[in-house]
């Protein structure tokens, strides 16, 4: 039998002439071009899902993941430049025979220092904005918040990325419950101020200098960084230091600066994405909840030149807003510290591990990673915290053993 050649059928028995190859290629050129214009008439009539997700095949959603994805690259590449052509200067230089001790002045004793960047992290729902907003309207008026003095009245400006509309009534309650009226010391920006634009932070710095503001409040960071990675430390680096520039605004004591942020999965791990929101801070609070009969709980979880102050235990009472039927809000009320919450985050699975590990006998962090199977990096971060919080104990030793204390035995084995 006499094969055919120079047709695609006589290459797929075996033949590799110059006839046959040159008919595969013809043919399969003409089949990925059928194939993209089918595809491409699928995609043209093909239904929204309505998720707006890479699983959507329309082409409004498809376009629109093209455009996120260019703009992701697009603020990589200008956040690169801005570094490279930013014009560097060293800080002041001081002599040691120079350097003076100065007392501590606070924008709320013990809570939160002057001219400081931090940080306030709980999961969603967790009242951070009320609880924020307690202390931004008590500092507008100089009044003590939960017994801590608050020095001096000061401006402050809340950037309501969150929530803007449930704004105004907050305010209006916590007026009506303190028996306080509105004196124009705050400012609330109804949206989110994106912290990697420079022409923004320039605005903010002038706002600031130029009102004299004591305080800063982005609520909250994850709407203030569209198009950003919060799990990128390059990128959450630059906005730690556009967070410090709105702190030298004004001089000559700077300007506090808290940027309210939620936990990841793991609650005992602290604030979502990069560690060194924790790390580059001077102090962050964490507010966590055992159970919904039981109230929150705001403690430190840095303080980085001062005293940790006690943890705080609060609700939220709903109040109704008088002359507005049917529109109400709530307000922070104080509660007393349950004996069950020792004031730091709920355990996670890694901590509990250790703890009921350490109940039979002293480890080294090494040691306790073949006993509890987790890795080694979530062994040495949960158990530095576990001593930081006062549940366990280091010999000081090479390699440190590690040994549960009394309160860690409580946590474990609750005497109730």
């Amino acid at each position: 039998m006499t094969s055919t050649h120079g047709i695609n059928a006589t290459y797929t028995t075996g033949c590799r002439c110059a006839e046959c190859t040159a008919a595969h290629t013809a043919y399969m050129a003409d089949y990925r071009s059928r194939k993209k214009s089918e595809l491409t008439a699928e995609l043209a009539s093909a239904p929204c899902t309505g998720d707006g997700t890479t699983t959507c095949r329309c082409p409004q959603c498809r376009a629109r993941i093209t455009l996120l994805q260019a703009d992701h690259y697009r603020i990589q590449r200008d956040a690169k430049q801005l570094v490279e052509d930013e014009q560097w200067e060293l800080p002041v230089k001081i002599k040691d025979t120079k350097l003076e001790v100065y007392e501590p002045m606070w924008v709320i004793n013990s809570f939160v220092e002057l001219g400081s960047v931090g940080m306030l992290v709980g999961p969603p729902s967790s009242a951070k904005s009320f609880l924020a907003l307690d202390w931004t309207l008590c500092i507008t008026h100089g009044q003590p918040w939960q017994g801590y003095e608050v020095p001096e009245a000061m401006n402050v400006i809340y950037i309501a990325s969150e929530g803007s509309a449930g704004i105004a009534k907050r305010v209006k309650v916590w007026h009506q419950e303190n028996g306080l009226l509105p004196n124009n010391r705050a400012d609330f920006y109804q949206g989110a101020v994106h912290l990697k634009q420079p022409s923004l932070i320039d605005q903010l710095c002038r706002e600031i200098k130029q009102s004299a503001v004591g305080l800063v409040v982005i609520d909250t960071l994850a709407r203030s960084i569209p198009g950003m990675s919060e799990n990128d430390s390059g990128e959450m680096g630059l906005i730690i230091e556009n967070l410090y520039r709105l702190r030298d605004a004004y001089e000559p004591n700077g300007t506090s600066v808290i940027c309210l942020h939620h936990t990841g999965k793991d609650q005992s791990l602290g604030a979502r994405g990069t560690s060194r929101f924790l790390a580059d801070v001077d102090f962050a609070y964490q507010v966590s909840r055992a159970s919904d009969a039981e109230p929150f709980i705001m403690a430190c979880r840095k303080q980085k030149d001062d005293e940790v102050p006690p943890p705080f235990a609060y609700t939220l009472r709903r109040v109704d807003l008088r002359g507005k039927p049917g529109i109400s809000s709530c307000v922070i009320e104080p509660e007393d510290m349950p004996s069950r919450n020792l004031g730091v985050a709920s355990l996670s699975k890694t901590k509990r591990a250790i703890l009921d590990t350490l109940v039979n006998g002293g480890m080294t962090a090494r040691a306790l990673v073949t006993a509890t199977g987790f890795s080694r990096g979530g062994i040495y971060t949960a158990v530095t915290e576990l001593d930081q919080d006062g549940l366990v104990q280091g010999d000081g030793q090479q390699p440190e053993t590690y040994a549960i204390t009394p309160e860690g035995h409580n946590r474990v084995n609750p005497p109730f």
